[in-house]
C-alpha cells in the first residue's frame, strides 16, 4: 500500500506514530516531572526524618518514663509521711484524752484535798470541851504530816499549824526542808 505521494503506508504511520508518542510522553512529564522530583527528595528525606523523629520520640518517653519514676518516688514518700501523720494524730488524740482526765482526776483530787483539809482543821480547831488540850495537841502533831502533803498536793506553799493553846489564831509555818527533826520526830523519841 502507499499513499498519495508514494510512500509506503507502514512508514507513514511509523513517523506519525513516533512524534505522538512523543508528544504524549513530554505533555504527561512536563507537568509532572517537578512534582516526581519533589516526591523523590521526599522519600529520599523519610529515612532521615524518620530517625530524627524516632530519636525524638524516645527521648520524650525516657523523659516521660524518669518524670513518673520521680513522681513515684514523691508519692511513696508522701504516703509515707501521710501514716505517720496519722499515727501521730491517733497518739495527740490519746494524749488529749489522758490529759483531759488527769485534768479532771487533779480539780477532783483538788477538791478532795481542800474538804478534807478543812474537816481537819475544823476537828483540830473546836471549841468542844470534851476534846482537851492534850488530845488536841496529840492530833496537831499525828495531822502535821497529813497536813503538809495535802497542802503538797493541793499546791499550797505555806504549811498552817493550829495554835498550841487552843486559841483562834494559827500560826503559818514555812514549808519543811526534809529536816526529820522538825517534824515533831525529836518529841516523839523524848517521850
Amino acid at each position: 500500500m502507499s499513499d498519495h505521494k508514494g510512500k509506503p503506508m507502514a512508514f507513514q504511520l511509523k513517523t506519525i506514530e513516533e512524534p505522538m508518542a512523543l508528544r504524549c510522553n513530554t505533555m504527561w512529564e512536563s507537568p509532572w516531572h517537578p512534582k516526581k522530583e519533589s516526591l523523590e527528595k521526599a522519600r529520599s528525606g523519610i529515612p532521615s526524618n524518620s530517625s530524627q523523629l524516632n530519636s525524638s520520640i524516645s527521648a520524650k518517653i525516657q523523659k516521660l518514663y524518669d518524670d513518673l519514676a520521680t513522681k513515684s518516688k514523691i508519692m511513696d514518700s508522701l504516703s509515707s509521711k501521710t501514716a505517720k501523720v496519722k499515727v501521730l494524730t491517733v497518739q495527740l488524740v490519746t494524749t488529749n484524752s489522758q490529759i483531759d482526765e488527769l485534768i479532771s482526776e487533779s480539780a477532783v483530787m483538788k477538791r478532795c484535798i481542800a474538804n478534807v483539809n478543812s474537816l481537819l482543821s475544823y476537828i483540830i480547831e473546836t471549841h468542844d470541851s470534851l476534846i482537851t488540850i492534850i488530845i488536841r495537841k496529840h492530833l496537831a502533831e499525828k495531822s502535821m504530816l497529813v497536813f503538809a502533803m495535802l497542802n503538797r498536793l493541793e499546791g499550797v506553799s505555806e504549811l498552817v499549824v493550829p495554835s498550841k493553846q487552843g486559841g483562834d489564831e494559827s500560826t503559818k509555818v514555812p514549808p519543811k526542808t526534809g529536816d526529820p527533826k522538825s517534824t515533831g520526830m525529836k518529841k516523839r523519841q523524848n517521850r
